[in-house]
């Protein structure tokens, strides 16, 4: 059993105490409140927690030539195009995000399948459609809700049932396509598929995107990336503390918190993530 199968079986445990919890009222519940605690303490760990795991993309850039000249045009076209996502989202947030959720099903799916080897890239693109649009399943008005608090665009309620259909269909063909493919462990893929759709049915949005990003995928990025904890872990904090000291001065000293003024971390994790999926490409650009 490899780390990424041991990750998946923990995963799994995991979403079954949440589950547990749930059922008796210990744990967090989609309560009448939408935008209680729970949910802030999901935006927080999104905020830290969650987008940490593209902090190594520093260590990638520093280990990635030995001129320093060349490191700092990699890192100096990584901060412009997270400028230019950050830039576009400010400017046009219904096309930042449309792109933060097109980018979303495919790295979503191509992250969290990387292993197994030989998995078929229809088989990747259905689990990130399904990922990424899941909440819809059940709260699909907490879902439109989010999106027009980012956007000021409201989604039509036969639009956001167009996305829950097709995200349910999409679920399904994940599984026909997994059930035929001759895919080492794909019964514990399919059980992980099944423990994010149990607790999607209990859980607010936020509090769903918090458990998967920062459990799962989160997590499976860094496995994927040969994380080590020693130095990695400094690179993680490096890239963490300041996001904890910006909340810390949204919350201010009293704790009291607007939604929208945390909902940032979806324009910050978008632009980050145009960044995170082109590093490679940048690399091979500036490094000839």
């Amino acid at each position: 059993m490899n780390i990424v199968t041991i990750h998946r079986v923990l995963f799994i445990i995991f979403a079954f105490v949440v589950f547990v919890f749930n059922q008796l009222n210990i744990a967090l519940t989609h309560s009448s409140n939408p935008y209680g605690l729970p949910v802030l303490l999901a935006l927080i760990a999104i905020g830290t927690i969650g987008i940490s795991h593209g902090a190594l993309d520093g260590k990638i850039i520093w280990e990635s030539s030995n001129d320093i000249f060349r490191k700092l045009r990699i890192y100096s076209l990584y901060l412009l195009l997270s400028f230019l996502g950050a830039l576009l989202w400010y400017l046009y947030p219904l096309v930042g995000l449309s792109i933060l959720l097109f980018i979303s099903v495919i790295h979503f799916g191509n992250s969290d399948l990387y292993d197994p080897k030989g998995m078929k890239d229809i088989t990747k693109k259905t689990w990130g459609f399904s990922v990424t649009f899941m909440p819809t399943l059940f709260y699909k008005s907490d879902v439109a809700d989010i999106f027009m608090k980012l956007t000021g665009y409201m989604f039509s309620e036969t639009l956001m049932t167009l996305i829950q259909f097709i995200t349910a269909l999409t679920i399904a063909i994940f599984f026909l396509n997994l059930m035929n493919e001759k895919i080492t462990n794909s019964k514990i893929i399919i059980l992980e598929m099944v423990s994010l759709v149990v607790i999607a049915a209990y859980l607010h949005p936020i509090e769903w995107f918090a458990i998967y990003f920062c459990g799962l995928h989160g997590i499976r990025a860094l496995i994927n990336g040969g994380f080590k904890v020693f130095p990695d872990i400094l690179w993680l904090m490096a890239f963490t503390l300041p996001v904890i000291f910006a909340v810390y001065m949204i919350l201010g000293e009293t704790g009291a918190f607007i939604i929208t003024d945390l909902l940032v971390v979806f324009p910050i994790l978008a632009s980050l993530t145009i960044a995170h999926m082109l590093l490679r490409k940048i690399i091979k650009i500036i490094n000839g």
